[in-house]
């Protein structure tokens, strides 16, 4: 269904800058054949309507499910794991987010300038939670005030 209204816009001659992005190892663990055909009708898509226009394609922070929900390390009966020391962590053990990332990188990167977000959000490999809103999204107020690789996007 998404790359079908991306070609709808992508094929809009007032369109000059398509911007694509998802949470990429999700769909491709859960649903590892409608996201190759997705992949593939991207490629498509860009090849039939990308000539002349910006094509990027934004590649997954670090994420997983369940560790990474903040929510999970308050207790209210424990405090102590309010610290900032607990809101530090290393890379999930989960890497699903990384194969949908690499995979992308390999297939699109011929196609599209693609934007890492993986070692900004998170760098020396730590991932402050404070950031996150969920296990796998962004709060909205740390990306207005760090996601400065969005303005690759925003840029004429």
């Amino acid at each position: 269904e998404l790359p079908t209204k991306i070609e709808k816009i992508a094929s809009m001659s007032q369109i000059n800058t398509i911007v694509i992005g998802q949470m990429w190892g999700s769909y491709k663990s859960e649903h590892p054949n409608s996201f190759l055909q997705a992949v593939e009708k991207y490629i498509e898509i860009i090849q039939k309507y990308g000539k002349g226009k910006k094509i990027i394609v934004l590649l997954d922070a670090p994420w997983d499910y369940g560790s990474y929900d903040l929510k999970n390390r308050l207790n209210r009966f424990n405090t102590n794991t309010l610290k900032n020391t607990g809101f530090l962590v290393d890379y999930p053990t989960n890497d699903d987010w990384l194969k949908g990332n690499l995979y992308i990188e390999e297939k699109m990167s011929s196609y599209a300038v693609i934007i890492k977000t993986e070692h900004l959000v998170c760098p020396n490999k730590k991932c402050n939670l404070m950031n996150y809103k969920d296990d796998d999204h962004l709060r909205s107020s740390y990306v207005k005030a760090n996601a400065f690789w969005i303005d690759e996007i925003l840029e004429k």
